[in-house]
């Protein structure tokens, strides 16, 4: 599975994309391991299967509209709530992610803000993408201190694109 990172592709067609194979993998997991009793061991095989392909690509394609974040994030879901029936734990899902160090996939994506911060502050070399950044440069002397210059969209949709 690749990133999909063509200008005309849109980003919700690679995150049902994402979406499909994670769920693929998490079932591949779920038929070959239903004889394992270590929640550590399965914990681990999610993480290096499916989670990974969630994480391959997302600062590229990391989706702003909730109904994808929340499709993204019921993959994770669906595994807890596994182990919750598989082990009949007493406890819901959120709390045997957080047991098991399993943050929620959107809370993750934050950190997509130390990517831009290391692209900015030259610890991150990579040209091609530190040129697609719109800084804004005022012609005289202002009070504005606004770095980034956001263009005009007439549409929700074209502001919103890559």
């Amino acid at each position: 599975m690749c990133c999909l990172r063509l200008t005309n592709v849109q980003h919700s067609k690679n995150c049902f994309a994402w979406d499909n194979f994670s769920r693929c993998m998490l079932g591949f997991v779920r038929r070959q391991c239903c004889d394992f009793n270590n929640i550590i061991c399965l914990k681990t095989l999610y993480c290096s299967l499916v989670r990974s392909g969630l994480e391959y690509g997302s600062i590229i394609w990391n989706p702003y509209q909730s109904g994808l974040i929340q499709r993204l994030d019921r993959v994770q879901c669906n595994f807890l709530r596994h182990l919750v029936f598989k082990f009949e734990l007493n406890v819901s899902a959120d709390n045997l992610g957080r047991e098991l160090g399993l943050h929620s996939l959107t809370s993750r994506r934050t950190f997509d803000v130390s990517f831009i911060f290391k692209l900015l502050n030259n610890k991150l070399s990579s040209p091609e993408i530190l040129e697609k950044v719109n800084w804004n440069v005022p012609a005289f002397n202002a009070r504005s201190t606004t770095t980034f210059h956001v263009p005009f969209h007439s549409q929700s949709y074209s502001f919103n694109e890559p």
